[in-house]
């Protein structure tokens, strides 16, 4: 049970860094690491996104790997979204994406990001006495992007009865 705050602590305290407003250099005496970071953020376009193509660790063979739907994102890193997910429930999750650019030049490239925001129709969470509950999450990601295109991938922590999930997800940007 301690486990469970410990993470959910871990969660709001990265949520509540990323959703904070930019920090710049000359705001602070040094120039901190988050600054940094901040400020090395790629510009973010328009996009719609695809479902997930779901790989769930372990002997899982009872749960969805298909998992159709659709969201939006803006350009500031909003995201908002629905999909069937691997328990065969509608979820919907809303959030901000962040990512960093790691290789290539221009539109192309590979960069690293990070999803935090929220989610439902998996059992407990915040609100623990529902079946379908809303859960925090902090999804680290590898994006290949191209000028039109998006292809992410996704790594999602085991937390209770969930296994460790790879996913996969398509987004078509545009300027």
């Amino acid at each position: 049970m301690a486990g469970i705050f410990k993470c959910r602590a871990l969660v709001l305290g990265v949520c509540g860094i990323l959703g904070c407003g930019s920090v710049y250099a000359e705001d602070a005496e040094t120039d901190s690491l988050f600054s940094r970071v901040v400020n090395t953020t790629q510009t973010l376009s328009w996009a719609v996104a695809s479902g997930f193509e779901a790989w769930h660790s372990g002997n899982h063979s009872d749960l969805n790997g298909h998992n159709p739907g659709i969201g939006i994102r803006g350009p500031d890193g909003w995201v908002i979204g629905t999909y069937y997910n691997s328990y065969r429930r509608h979820s919907v999750y809303a959030g901000r994406e962040f990512q960093w650019r790691l290789l290539g030049v221009g539109d192309n490239g590979l960069n690293l990001g990070v999803v935090a925001g929220g989610v439902s129709g998996y059992n407990g969470g915040l609100n623990a006495g529902y079946q379908h509950g809303i859960h925090l999450m902090a999804l680290p990601e590898a994006v290949v992007t191209t000028r039109y295109v998006e292809a992410a991938l996704m790594y999602i922590p085991k937390m209770t009865k969930t296994p460790t999930t790879v996913a996969v997800q398509l987004r078509v940007k545009w300027p």
